[in-house]
């Protein structure tokens, strides 16, 4: 088949007529207008269209612009940028598409292969491939129209064959456009044949993740879309790999970023000391920008630590210049702060995810937790989340290994978990469900946390703990696979398990109820658990499978109790040294 790719010099282009152009100033327009040029050309030169017959039953997916102003990190201007995308809502299923579901990595996965490249003294690189989607081949033949404004020239013109059912022209994609359904699914399979063409394995716990082993030397990849964090101590492997991804993607568009040292990844400012063996991550700029876009919040009092609103909160009267504001921007600080939270400020979770319990309706005791909040943040917004070859939580366990009996085989385990419960003691909760708090630490470093509110109501505090330590087991679990996958070795004294009957050690998980230990590790049932949902009993699966082992903690040394509640002022030196001990610091 003869195709009549589309060539820039093939269109007309009329600004008069470009939709997206309207109610512009002539600057905007004239600005607009050569980000709108650059892109047809670009698409052009990546063969992306062809002119061919069209069937009769053919129906184009139409097109749009997408205008967007591009700013630099300190919030200057650095150029305008246009993209024709599909309005990919229009497609049918079954007809123009079956699948669309493209993979994301697990954050988890992402900070444990920082935290392990951190231990070890790896090379942590990122990797962008520019127009990824645009880097793949659609499944079926799809028809497109451009939008007005751009038209190919009468000119431009294949000839019709013969036969009833061919009728008119159009353009045929020849390129996974951005905006189809199918766009990011077409280019996750490119680029794991691409992965696999070069040697490289999938993992069956994250789909994301990628590695490469060639005699004592590996590579380890995470993808995000168009987003690469690779971790390896062997520069070899890393500069075959680069050479294997720019031959596939460089073109004339765009050539592939390629950061020998990460200083930025989803997000995430990074800073990484590879001698010096700590990496520290930061969103300070999301969350100054918070006061830069409401300059009311500028005049409120920075405070240290996070206090809960109490018992019965009433809005004290330097609050209420406040509330306005916060009413009508309340998702979208509490969904911002959030998401930082979730990335690298851990010692946001517990408060926010209390202020989210209130999206509908906020009361008074989530706008003062919320001021509170922001309050915190603007005392502390340039802090990181610090990973270390030496930690502090890793300090911690060595001194509790040293006092506490059978905790020395704790002693370089790469993987531990802690798990925590707080029981009914939430007073806006007529169910008094108890809250979860969970955290997995990988050479002492904090990778994963959690605060959840319990699905059903504890009547002890046993009840409580046992359900979150059910789900810390589901997390452990995840974990020995990843483990298994990377191969974070562990230590000779730990080659083997407590009973001496597996090659794999079970990954710990410290809990501070001995009851709810006994009850996970033995399998009876008595007049004070036969109520418990066998769904919670699923840890004793997992312990009798090997995959985990729970193990008594003081509570002193259990950080997942920060996770479980907000403290009071009373306790502003607990707060702090907790939030030391997971690794939440001032910038370096």
């Amino acid at each position: 088949m003869v195709l009549n790719v589309v060539g820039f010099d093939d269109l007309d282009i009329d600004d008069t007529k470009i939709v997206e152009l309207r109610g512009k100033s002539e600057e905007e327009r004239a600005r607009f207008m050569l980000a709108i040029v650059k892109e047809i050309k670009g698409l052009c030169e990546l063969r992306v269209f062809s002119y061919e017959c069209l069937l009769e039953k053919a129906d184009p997916i139409t097109t749009k612009f997408v205008l967007k102003v591009k700013t630099k990190a300190d919030g200057t201007w650095d150029k305008d940028k246009a993209r024709l995308v599909a309005r990919g809502f229009k497609q049918i299923a079954g007809k123009d598409f079956y699948s669309s579901f493209a993979p994301t990595p697990n954050m988890v996965t992402t900070r444990t292969l920082m935290a392990k490249g951190v231990q070890n003294g790896s090379f942590i690189c990122s990797a962008d491939v520019p127009q990824a989607f645009l880097q793949a081949e659609p499944d079926r033949t799809l028809c497109v129209s451009f939008p007005e404004g751009i038209s190919v020239k009468s000119s431009v013109s294949p000839s019709k064959p013969g036969g009833i059912n061919h009728r008119r022209v159009g353009l045929v994609l020849l390129k996974a456009l951005y905006g189809l359904k199918q766009s990011p699914l077409l280019w996750s399979e490119a680029l794991a044949a691409l992965f696999a063409k070069h040697g490289y394995t999938r993992s069956t716990s994250d789909p994301c993740l990628f590695y490469k082993i060639d005699g004592s030397d590996r590579v380890e990849v995470v993808v995000f879309v168009d987003d690469l964090l690779l971790v390896s101590k062997c520069m070899r492997m890393l500069k075959i790999l680069k050479a294997a991804l720019e031959a596939c993607f460089n073109n004339a568009v765009g050539k592939l970023t390629w950061d020998w040292r990460v200083t930025s990844y989803l997000g995430i400012d990074i800073n990484y000391d590879q001698a010096g063996g700590t990496l520290y991550m930061s969103v300070a700029p999301k969350l100054e920008k918070i006061f830069e876009d409401y300059p009311l919040l500028d005049d409120l009092t920075p405070i240290d630590a996070i206090y809960p609103a109490g018992p019965a909160p009433e809005m004290p009267t330097r609050y209420l210049k406040y509330v306005p504001l916060l009413l009508k921007e309340y998702r979208k600080l509490v969904g911002l702060i959030s998401w930082c939270s979730q990335a690298c400020r851990p010692d946001l979770s517990p408060a926010i995810n209390k202020c989210a319990s209130g999206l509908v309706a906020p009361q008074h005791a989530h706008l003062i937790v919320l001021l509170n909040i922001l309050r915190y943040i603007k005392e502390t917004s340039s802090w990181c989340l610090k990973y270390s070859n030496k930690s502090p939580a890793s300090i911690m366990l060595d001194q509790m290994s040293d006092h506490l009996q059978d905790m020395d085989r704790l002693r370089g385990l790469p993987v531990i978990l802690m798990s925590d419960a707080d029981h009914a003691s939430s007073n806006d909760d007529p169910r008094f469900r108890s809250i979860s708090g969970n955290i997995g630490l990988v050479y002492g470093n904090l990778v994963y946390w959690c605060n959840k509110r319990q699905t059903t109501t504890a009547r002890n505090v046993m009840e409580s703990e046992l359900i979150a330590g059910a789900h810390a087991s589901d997390e452990a679990v995840w974990f020995k696979n990843l483990m298994t996958f990377i191969h974070m070795i562990l230590p000779a004294n730990l080659s083997t398990s407590y009973d001496g009957d597996s090659q794999v050690m079970p990954v710990p998980i410290l809990m501070d109820n001995v009851s709810a230990i006994q009850l996970a590790n033995h399998p009876k049932t008595t007049q004070f658990s036969r109520h418990i949902a066998m769904r919670e009993f699923r840890i004793r699966d997992a312990c009798e499978a090997g995959d985990i082992r729970p193990m008594y903690c003081p509570r002193y040394f259990n950080l997942a109790d920060y996770f479980t509640k907000l403290y009071p002022q009373a306790h502003h030196q607990v707060f702090i040294r907790l939030r030391f001990a997971l690794g939440v610091v001032p910038p370096p």
